[in-house]
């Protein structure tokens, strides 16, 4: 008899394996099969106080010199990174180009967050970025590929560059890879053989990771000392 009751038990607790595997390969195939509508606001804090936290990268410092040959053109390496991405989202230019087939810029009048974007664009306390999204299919954390975010400019302006990635994984998840860089002019002691003074310019790198899972028709706020995004993920069907 106890015999029997372990091969019941075994043959239950083999059903029950099979049909939850089965059930959770059902449920990612059918949101892999999804689209959804991203949209994405990007802001910064002006609270300076953020910006003296512990967590930022150490700075580098830089003369410069060498920085103004540095080449911040739309051919920045950055901007022609060979790394598969769906679209690049220029943050100075206000320009989305798809990269990929199936994907497509959501319009300005589709927008639903244009009223959060008009409160933060009059705040004090903060500044707006940018305002974009997109619509997407949904895959998984492997097979996803992410929207490049990229910028044009180095100087005294923080605009982070890097990468924002959706992906399917028994929820939908979204990956926050930015980065910032700010520089300072500083001036050095002047060189008594040398009558122009020189100057270096102190590079603090801001960074804005996080990997946030995310419910559909809900708004989500991401935020870091610096930095801030509202985002809001919308089922479409194609």
């Amino acid at each position: 008899m106890p015999v029997i009751k372990r091969i019941v038990y075994l043959f239950l607790f083999t059903f029950l394996s099979l049909s939850l595997h089965a059930e959770e390969t059902t449920d990612t195939g059918s949101k892999e099969k999804q689209y959804y509508i991203v949209e994405i606001i990007l802001f910064e804090h002006l609270n300076e106080e953020g910006k003296n936290d512990e967590f930022w990268s150490r700075p580098e410092v830089f003369n410069t010199d060498s920085m103004n040959h540095i080449d911040i053109s739309p051919s920045d390496k950055q901007l022609t990174d060979d790394s598969p991405a769906l679209a690049e989202y220029n943050i100075n230019h206000r320009s989305f180009r798809p990269l990929t087939n199936g994907i497509a810029e959501l319009s300005k009048e589709n927008y639903k967050l244009s009223d959060s974007a008009g409160h933060l664009r009059y705040s004090k306390n903060y500044k707006l970025l940018a305002h974009f999204g997109w619509t997407q299919r949904a895959l998984s954390k492997n097979r996803s590929l992410p929207i490049r975010l990229t910028t044009n400019q180095f100087a005294s302006n923080l605009i982070p560059k890097g990468e924002l990635k959706l992906y399917v994984s028994r929820y939908l998840h979204l990956q926050v890879d930015l980065n910032a860089a700010q520089c300072t002019i500083t001036e050095q002691t002047p060189d008594p053989d040398n009558s122009i003074n020189s100057t270096e310019c102190v590079k603090q790198n801001y960074l804005f990771k996080q990997n946030r899972k995310m419910r559909s028709r809900e708004l989500h706020y991401l935020d870091n000392p610096i930095f801030g995004l509202l985002v809001y993920i919308t089922p479409f069907k194609a």
